[in-house]
């Protein structure tokens, strides 16, 4: 692999990591989120301070303690009534055991949470630059996984619960987080279909 290629996934596990950072309640995050994906998708990023209502802004929209505004379980967007802890959380639960993975929290947060599913994307793109030097069939099988897991999940929900972040957010750096994710998305999806 020549390193542009390796170049170009070393910067998609960043913007996991900092996504996943992000969903994981580390607000500050998102800038961080916003400049690694303007810089990978070679686009300005905009002029962006924390809001100070930042913090309760995401709070609202993915923690509680009123009804989230904007939920990061997949098992909300592809269930017919809008549930957690559905069949979608299995079948998630199930692509992590393929890899040889299983969430600690699997009894107190379900596994479907966005933050698990980036770090899940995050840990097989490591896996997968990790084993360039390895047997074609062995680097394979994680490039695989990560194609089919977007294609499979992340890609199917995750503009829905965006959607509702940049409509329901009322801070510009909650909505900013969403519009860049929602972009790099996109390309994402293009990439693994």
């Amino acid at each position: 692999m020549k390193k542009d290629e390796v170049k170009h996934w070393e910067e998609k596990v960043v913007i996991y990591q900092w996504l996943a950072k992000y969903y994981q309640g580390q607000v500050e995050a998102g800038s961080m989120c916003i400049h690694e994906i303007a810089k990978y998708m070679r686009v300005d990023e905009p002029v962006l301070e924390l809001e100070e209502t930042a913090e309760y802004d995401f709070n609202r929209l993915f923690v509680g303690p009123t009804k989230l505004l904007a939920p990061p379980f997949e098992s909300v967007y592809r269930s017919k009534d809008r549930l957690v802890m559905q069949a979608e959380t299995l079948a998630v639960r199930k692509k992590y055991a393929e890899a040889g993975l299983e969430i600690q929290k699997k009894h107190t947060i379900p596994d479907d949470h966005m933050s698990f599913e980036l770090v899940f994307l995050n840990y097989l793109l490591i896996e997968y630059l990790q084993n360039l030097e390895k047997t074609k069939g062995e680097k394979l099988c994680y490039l695989q996984l990560y194609q089919m897991f977007i294609k499979e999940h992340l890609s199917v929900w995750a503009f829905g619960h965006l959607q509702d972040v940049i409509e329901k957010a009322q801070t510009e750096y909650c909505r900013q987080v969403a519009i860049y994710f929602s972009a790099f998305l996109k390309a994402e999806k293009m990439a693994s279909s």
